[in-house]
């Protein structure tokens, strides 16, 4: 018997680019960030509803003019899997079909040390990397992660060489295919990016796209 053809994942008809939503939002709040960089309790918090705030509205933008869009929902902190936001969208015409967008954020402050941030990143990548509950799938994963200092880059850059051995592949060193890092535009915060995709429906995620941890300079 033939595998069933599994329908196109409701957030692949829409063409978005998380990473890039997230660095445009880094980008225009970098004062804001630095300002907020050594304020006790950390800037996370404020991060997460912001960036949950920002890809809620672009979706909505993207699906305003269509009558069929999905229903989209967002939730932060999701204490079912411990996840930071979590956007679901709902097929308007067969409500058991739902597709999940789920973000990990990791925001370094000035209280924090970087051991024990490249630490928690650590534990972000390995959640999006590993086995998903059934009720978020399929979904598109990610784990973003802010550096504000150079001993925050420096451990952020040792757990990239001992994730996907890709140190080739951070600011400041060419790839091995010989495309350089993403644009520096101040020397002080870093975005790092880990992207996880289970395009499979009622299995466990076991795709990993993309094991290139990635920082761009803003």
């Amino acid at each position: 018997m033939a595998d069933e053809e599994l329908p196109v994942p409701i957030f692949d008809l829409y063409d978005f680019d998380v990473r890039e939503l997230v660095l445009g939002w880094a980008t225009d709040h970098v004062r804001k960030i630095d300002a907020a960089y050594g304020q006790r309790g950390g800037w996370e918090k404020w991060a997460q509803v912001e960036i949950a705030t920002m890809l809620a509205d672009h979706i909505s933008n993207l699906m305003a003019s269509d009558a069929n869009a999905p229903i989209h929902t967002v939730t932060r902190e999701v204490p079912a899997y411990y996840v930071d936001i979590v956007i679901s969208a709902t097929d308007r015409n067969d409500s058991s079909r739902q597709d999940f967008l789920i973000v990990e954020l990791k925001c370094e402050s000035a209280q924090a040390k970087a051991t024990t941030f490249a630490a928690g990143v650590d534990e972000d990548f390995a959640k999006i990397s590993g086995d998903f509950k059934q009720q978020f799938q399929p979904a598109q994963l990610y784990a973003f992660a802010f550096t504000m200092s150079q001993d925050g880059y420096q451990k952020m850059a040792a757990e990239v060489r001992s994730w996907a051995k890709a140190a080739s592949q951070v600011p400041g060193q060419r790839s091995s295919d010989g495309t350089g890092p993403a644009e520096a535009i101040t020397n002080e915060l870093a975005l790092w990016s880990f992207e996880a995709d289970d395009k499979g429906r009622g299995t466990k995620y076991d795709s990993l796209l993309a094991a290139y941890p990635e920082a761009a300079f803003l």
